[in-house]
């Protein structure tokens, strides 16, 4: 029993120092998510977490 507490203990502190995510921007990661999409305005809405993007002719969310 103790073996298995010391086990799952390591593996609690250890899983943190695995995550290699990087944030980055939200305007970098469209950017990186859809390249193909050619932009003139990348703003923030009135709600949080949405973004908006204005391609000249579309609204994007």
């Amino acid at each position: 029993m103790k073996k298995l507490l010391v086990v799952v203990a390591g593996i609690i502190f250890l899983l943190p120092g695995c995550s290699s995510v990087q944030k980055m921007a939200p305007e970098q990661q469209f950017k990186i998510s859809f390249p193909q999409v050619k932009y003139e305005t990348f703003i923030q809405a009135s709600v949080q977490g949405v973004y908006e993007v204005y391609d000249g002719q579309r609204i994007l969310y």
